[in-house]
């Protein structure tokens, strides 16, 4: 109020507020700011089992006369803790709601230090994991450094891909993180499935390959072993044998040539024979 009554402007700020000053607003608040704290995988150690001050965002606004001279200051707050109306509109917003293997796609918290006070994040079994913590990794970086972090993460009993932005107070001290996330799983499934296809794909072309292959050195070992046979026919004297190549490359070429050559000799072996009963 005071920075407003100084700077004459709009100002939207988080807070954090006692048990004391939530009780004198109304008990109720006070008791929905009170959250016990639930045992975290990766989350720092706390010796404290409860958490009774509330995170609250403030607006306030000049208020003036028809002079334009200021007059006082409108002001409003919203406790956040258990309240839910932001993170489910981001979800909403940003990943429509949409399922995988029967978890959120998309998940939204607002942490008080590292507690989470406002979540769309469930539990395994189907609670909103309100009390639980950010782990000790993103506390190091959000919270004691200030600066935001984006990664892989584990997120209560799941891994994600995160972002985690310090959330500061009007003195600029950060008092705690906001959280989007996408659920790692489907991308990790995704990926695998891909993988599948790939190695299908040429474990297939390999197998064609292969066959192709095959299907080559049959056509040239075949006419090869037969050249072979009619060698050793004529080698025997046998003139008569003729090869059958029907190819029209090399290899039927090679087999025209050598028919021809059986041929001449066979010609030449008969003018001789002729020639000697002459």
């Amino acid at each position: 109020v005071n920075w407003v009554f100084l700077n004459k402007e709009v100002i939207v700020k988080t807070q954090i507020i006692s048990k004391n000053e939530l009780q004198k607003e109304s008990k109720e608040l006070a008791d929905r700011a009170r959250i016990a704290l639930i045992s975290t995988p990766k989350a720092r150690p706390r010796e404290e089992i409860e958490e009774t001050s509330g995170m609250i965002i403030k607006a306030a606004a000049s208020v003036f006369d028809y002079d334009g001279n200021l007059i006082g200051v409108l002001y409003g707050g919203k406790l956040l803790n258990r309240n839910y109306e932001i993170v489910d509109k981001v979800k909403d917003m940003v990943y429509k709601s949409e399922k995988y293997k029967d978890k959120d796609i998309g998940t939204a918290t607002i942490f008080q230090g590292d507690l989470r006070i406002s979540t769309n994040v469930m539990r395994t079994d189907g609670a909103r994991a309100i009390g639980t913590r950010v782990s000790e990794e993103v506390y190091n970086r959000v919270i004691e450094k200030g600066t935001p972090w984006i990664g892989r993460a584990f997120v209560v009993n799941a891994w994600y891909i995160t972002a985690y932005e310090p959330i500061k107070n009007i003195q600029g001290q950060v008092i705690g993180i906001l959280y989007v996330g996408i659920l790692e799983e489907k991308f990790t499934d995704m990926r695998i499935n891909i993988v599948s296809i790939f190695i299908g794909v040429t474990i297939l072309g390999i197998a064609i390959a292969f066959g192709v292959t095959l299907v080559l050195a049959n056509s040239i070992v075949k006419p090869v072993s037969r050249l072979t046979t009619a060698s050793r026919h004529i080698a025997d004297g046998d003139f008569s044998y003729k090869l059958d190549i029907k190819s029209n490359d090399e290899i039927g070429e090679l087999g025209n040539i050598f028919n021809f050559m059986v041929r001449s000799i066979r010609e030449r072996d008969t003018k001789i024979k002729e020639f000697a009963q002459a």
